[in-house]
């Protein structure tokens, strides 16, 4: 019996020690839980406005790139199509100069 009773006696004063006895420890650990959680929320709600952001932004500069590349090729149709135009007019010239000096050729 002695032993038994000094072995309840450690076991409370272990509870005691750790504060498992305690109401205000468990309304405490109740509080931390709570407030644990609302941290946890915040993080998880600005991680989705964060990658919203992120999205929209991906989304923004999508738009910009397919722009600009349409603007660099419509550019590069525009240089071809002038280039092909003043050739044209050189070539012409460079026939009506042969017609020109043939014409002349078969004078003298």
């Amino acid at each position: 019996m002695t032993k038994i009773q000094e072995s309840v006696e450690e076991i409370n004063k272990l509870v005691i020690a750790a504060g498992l006895n305690d109401s205000q420890r468990l309304i405490q650990l109740q509080e931390l839980a709570r407030y644990i959680g609302e941290q946890v929320q915040i993080v998880d709600n600005s991680y989705r406005n964060l990658n919203r952001k992120f999205d929209d932004s991906l989304y923004s500069w999508q738009g910009h790139l397919e722009g600009a590349m349409q603007r660099t090729v419509d550019l590069q149709v525009s240089f071809f199509q002038q280039a092909d135009k003043s050739m044209a007019r050189v070539c012409g010239n460079v026939l009506k100069t042969a017609e020109v000096l043939l014409e002349a050729n078969k004078k003298y």
